[in-house]
């Protein structure tokens, strides 16, 4: 819930109009606890007695606690103001804080800072924000206006971290035809290479030959329906990362789509769908091709039912296929549920499992929004979470 306070209308010096200005103020606080679990890669050692990196599924298993289990807490500023007929002007902040148990305190990198215009002609933002946020189409997590990832969609992220810095999208207005409205989008992230000013034809890295080292942009495009009162909705995104280059050290391009829908066959019964593909180069596993290509594909599935606001019960199976040339497969399995004590407190539980044909400390490339170059590495371990605690809207 936000408290919404509106500023008294201001005389501008100029024109002698009065622009009101809307600020909202709100946030959440996650006082749960988050039990995991991780089987770390078995210590191997080679004939020489150096240790090497197996592919065996042994080895240890790493237990850590933590809070916030079903969302992070945070802190959210909205503010918004007329500045002519038709035009607005806007601020979001969404101010998010580390978890105890990764040895942080205050704010972390996952904030969300953003600010835009609002015209006939759409909606045009700048910042630091998700790529490919979703407008109309609800998110298909379990409780979806509370933002809950109790039961979300266990390994579709694997290869992603969307949060991502100096973005710039535009959306266009909702266009509606009876009970079907619709949508479309386009964002741009620059690269760091063009945030430091380094130009494309400079060969002090990645090789010797001229305009072999690429900026490293983002550029992500999409379209989204719904009908009716969400009783049906559909998204498609796709989202290109620019290589940083032609060699195997600095080769992180990729190639990311989203294909999601969501049906409620009746009225507090909702079943959702998301297939995601991940193509793209590993950059630390030389080949001839300059980089050992990886391809995946993944099917996640979430069913879950409300009674009347009071009680929702979800569970989601996740399946990803490896289709390059790792070949480490996965599935994930989640079940949970949340028992709403107030309009803005809920009590929640829940249970989650990862299970990869094998465990394997680097995996491929992985987008990451908040990471130089847009880029990280992946691990691929199994996993199991146990999460329960409360949380509070205001």
């Amino acid at each position: 819930m936000k408290r919404t306070i509106v500023a008294a209308a201001v005389m501008a010096a100029i024109s002698g109009s009065a622009f009101a200005q809307e600020v909202k103020i709100g946030g959440k606080l996650d006082a749960g606890y988050q039990f995991k679990r991780t089987q770390n890669l078995q210590t191997v050692y080679g004939a020489s007695g150096a240790v090497t990196n197996s592919a065996s599924t042994g080895g240890v298993t790493t237990e850590t606690q933590g809070d916030g289990g079903a969302s992070t807490s945070r802190i959210t500023v909205g503010v918004k103001e007329d500045i002519s007929k038709g035009i607005s002007a806007f601020v979001d902040l969404d101010l998010r804080f580390t978890n105890v148990h990764e040895g942080k305190t205050g704010l972390n990198n996952n904030d969300k800072k953003v600010m835009g215009l609002i015209s006939p002609i759409g909606k045009l933002t700048w910042g630091t924000y998700n790529i490919t946020n979703l407008h109309l189409a609800e998110k298909p997590y379990m409780v979806s206006p509370r933002d809950m990832e109790i039961v979300k969609f266990g390994i579709s992220g694997a290869r992603e971290s969307q949060l991502t810095a100096r973005v710039t999208e535009w959306v266009s207005p909702t266009v509606s035809a009876g009970p079907v409205k619709m949508l479309i989008k386009g964002q741009h992230a620059f690269g760091d290479f063009q945030k430091d000013g380094t130009n494309n034809d400079d060969t002090t890295t990645g090789g010797t030959n001229p305009g072999n080292r690429n900026s490293g942009r983002t550029t992500a495009a999409g379209f989204e329906t719904a009908v009716g009162d969400n009783i049906f909705t559909f998204n498609f995104d796709i989202i290109n990362r620019q290589s940083q280059g032609v060699m195997p050290t600095i080769e992180n391009g990729m190639v990311i789509t989203h294909t999601h829908f969501t049906v409620r066959p009746i009225k507090d019964l909702k079943f959702s769908m998301n297939y995601n593909t991940f193509k793209g180069r590993n950059p630390n596993i030389t080949d001839a091709n300059g980089g050992s290509a990886f391809k995946e594909k993944n099917t996640n599935m979430v069913l879950s039912y409300n009674w009347d606001n009071t009680l929702e019960i979800g569970a989601e199976f996740s399946k990803l296929r490896d289709l390059g040339s790792n070949r480490n497969s996965g599935r994930g399995y989640m079940l949970g549920g949340a028992w709403f004590l107030g309009k803005n407190l809920y009590l929640y539980v829940a249970t989650m499992r990862t299970d990869y044909a094998r465990n394997e400390s680097y995996a491929g490339g992985k987008y990451d929004g908040t990471k130089a170059n847009f880029s990280d590495t992946l691990t691929k371990r199994d996993e199991r979470y146990t999460r329960v605690g409360l949380v509070k809207d205001f």
